[in-house]
């Protein structure tokens, strides 16, 4: 089925905050939903945090772009 909605999450060395994130989401009563994570090329762990939710997850997509800040994220989508 496809997602009645679709949530997107900016990211920038989030690796600290981005699991709460996710779970807040996942914690809704509603679940038709998918979450788009587009990290503007982090330094820090946050793939890996993201990782370990989508192996549980398949709602959770990942894009990955070089940092370009907040004025190219457009550019990711």
């Amino acid at each position: 089925m496809k997602p009645t909605i679709t949530v997107i999450t900016t990211s920038y060395n989030q690796a600290e905050y981005i699991g709460e994130c996710i779970e807040s989401l996942q914690k809704q009563t509603f679940t038709n939903w998918e979450q788009i994570i587009i990290d503007d090329g982090s330094t820090d762990n946050t793939k890996e945090v993201v990782e370990k939710y989508q192996q549980s997850d398949s709602r959770i997509k990942f894009i990955r772009k070089e940092h370009g800040g907040v004025a190219r994220l457009i550019e990711s989508y």
